[in-house]
């Protein structure tokens, strides 16, 4: 869920410079909510200061927590994440959900070595989204606003059917950007943050709703 560090078949290179910079020390937080803020600042989203910056972000974890739950039926009993970052979704589903079996992968070393010390039990690895191995299978893999940061839909679906192949129950992608609405995400991208607009230069590939679409038959025909 970190911005664009997918390697050189997708990646947004520029964002490199960001997170090879990122330190891997945090430090622990006595309550679950504390922590989350202190990953989500590590995985860069560390940019505003204004109140109920982190409150948002944790109740929308928490609305695609309980629509993954309801798609398992209640139980989730094993959870892969692509670009999982500083492991904070990996994070809240074994604080919160008590999920037994997880794992991930992100292309930023730094951010894994946080994953692995926060989430331990998981099997996390440094490694580009599209050679993410089939192999275990999980209930649910998820891409939490990863795929606009991807480089066409051509990589997107290579990505999707691999995430199909590892899922057992259900494939979960979030924030898939809208082509029509760029020019209004640019305008409010640049009165947030000037800082991320120095690193989104060059950030003109987006799915448009009916590449989503043509992308999940593609991937569904490879079963």
């Amino acid at each position: 869920m970190t911005p664009g560090r997918f390697g050189e078949h997708g990646a947004m290179n520029n964002w490199d410079k960001i997170w090879k910079k990122r330190t891997a020390e945090i430090e622990n937080r006595a309550t679950v909510f504390e922590m989350f803020k202190e990953l989500k600042r590590a995985d860069g989203f560390d940019t505003q200061d204004v109140q109920g910056y982190y409150e948002a972000f944790f109740r929308q974890w928490e609305c695609m927590a309980q629509r993954i739950e309801t798609g398992c039926a209640g139980t989730i009993g094993s959870l892969y994440e692509i670009g999982c970052g500083s492991g904070v979704n990996l994070y809240l589903f074994s604080a919160l959900k008590h999920v037994a079996v997880l794992g991930g992968l992100d292309y930023s070393k730094n951010l894994i070595r946080i994953a692995q010390s926060v989430v331990p039990e998981a099997d996390v690895g440094c490694e580009e989204a599209l050679r993410v191995p089939t192999e275990p299978r999980y209930d649910v893999v998820l891409a939490d606003s990863v795929f606009q940061y991807f480089n066409d839909a051509a990589y997107g679906q290579k990505v999707l059917e691999r995430m199909w192949a590892k899922a057992g129950k259900m494939v979960v992608v979030t924030e898939v950007h809208d082509q029509e609405k760029k020019t209004n995400t640019w305008h409010t991208a640049g009165s947030v943050s000037r800082i991320m607009m120095k690193y989104m230069r060059g950030w003109t590939k987006h799915f448009t709703p009916g590449d989503v679409p043509a992308i999940c038959r593609g991937a569904r025909g490879q079963m």
